[in-house]
């Protein structure tokens, strides 16, 4: 499934862009997203339509915030 990564760095900038479900061809289970960029993260938020809907067991899981 694809899905859409949505970023909020510590300056208040955001960004977003989409995985195709490339992501999950050698590791099904387990995905690497790397974010290439020298600001600090915030906060990071896995979204998209049917992944989140029907497919995501815990959708609770899908935002990581800095500490």
């Amino acid at each position: 499934m694809p899905f859409d990564v949505k970023l909020v760095y510590a300056d208040g900038s955001k960004a977003r862009f989409r995985q195709t479900p490339g992501i999950w061809q050698d590791a099904p289970q387990t995905a690497i997203v790397r974010i290439n960029s020298a600001k600090p993260l915030k906060s990071l938020t896995l979204e998209g339509g049917i992944f989140v809907d029907f497919v995501d067991f815990n959708p609770s899981d899908n935002i990581w915030e800095s500490s």
